[in-house]
């Protein structure tokens, strides 16, 4: 089992070397290889104590990239990372730090322009099903707290 995990170790350095992973993935990627459950377990241990595989660490990279690159709200993000097996508490500090409101404000008005011909309802709908909470759609609708 010992010469598995280092390799399977060996593995996981390599990956995230390229990309940061969730932890959940990286063990869904290393039983998929066919690594018994109890070294993909052990390696994930590993990783996680030798700061190869960080969650937090992940969820602000992936925040940051959708941030430059999408115009998602922090709703669709969470939703995401929940996805990727990242904790509620992690992704919450992650959006606290890569997302502020100010932020968040800004992305969704420029969505919200985008629309500008429809009706605004209609431009509710759209920032709410890309992720922004009532609070921020209010804000960028002109009417408050839609909640």
């Amino acid at each position: 089992m010992e010469e598995q995990v280092k390799k399977a170790l060996a593995e996981t350095r390599r990956r995230v070397a390229r990309r940061e992973q969730a932890t959940a993935d990286m063990g869904r990627a290393l039983a998929k290889q066919g690594y018994a459950p109890e070294v993909v377990a052990e390696v994930l241990r590993q990783a996680t104590d030798e700061g190869t595989l960080d969650d937090g660490r992940y969820a602000r990279a992936q925040v940051r990239h959708w941030v430059l690159t999408t115009t998602q709200g922090p709703r669709l993000m969470a939703a995401k990372l929940h996805a990727k097996g990242v904790n509620r508490g992690v992704v919450d500090q992650a959006l606290v730090e890569e997302y502020p409101h100010e932020l968040q404000l800004a992305v969704a008005r420029k969505l919200a322009e985008r629309g500008g011909g429809l009706p605004r309802h209609k431009r509710q709908a759209r920032l709410v099903r890309r992720g922004f909470g009532y609070e921020v759609v209010g804000e960028v609708l002109g009417e408050g707290d839609l909640g």
